[in-house]
């Protein structure tokens, strides 16, 4: 969503996402040419990634129903407002992420569900499959 893209720019802006390359970038963008390029790419549709195995993807889709993600970002996973679309990303993308989560390395703005925290290797794989197929 536009929202959610906007945020994340001003997150590389202000370091809140420490990403040399996405700093930089950012810095250069006025507030218009943020709202342009968030606009821009929040109506993209997601390509089909050539990395998706789908028969990891009902693993990740059973493990998806113990967590609670639909509350932010919707029953199809579409995101809303602040929520990042996840169906769709590609799975390497989405396994990165996951995995810093895990770490610590990156916020998630749902601190109330440490469930994240506890996800396994395999299951950051299954999940990442998952919201790849959709």
């Amino acid at each position: 969503p536009r929202d959610y893209l906007v945020e994340q720019i001003y997150a590389f802006r202000t370091r809140l996402r420490p990403i040399e390359t996405m700093s930089i970038n950012a810095d250069n963008l006025s507030p218009a040419d943020i709202r342009n390029v968030a606009e821009y790419f929040a109506a993209r549709k997601p390509a089909r990634s050539p990395m998706l195995d789908p028969a990891q993807a009902p693993a990740g889709l059973a493990k998806l129903r113990q967590l609670h993600c639909t509350g932010c970002h919707l029953s199809d996973y579409s995101g809303r407002r602040t929520a990042a679309r996840l169906a769709g990303q590609n799975p390497k993308y989405t396994w990165w992420t996951l995995r810093d989560i895990v770490r610590g390395a990156r916020r998630h703005p749902a601190e109330a569900a440490p469930e994240l925290k506890a996800l396994s290797k395999q299951d950051i794989r299954h999940i990442a499959h998952a919201f790849g197929s959709m």
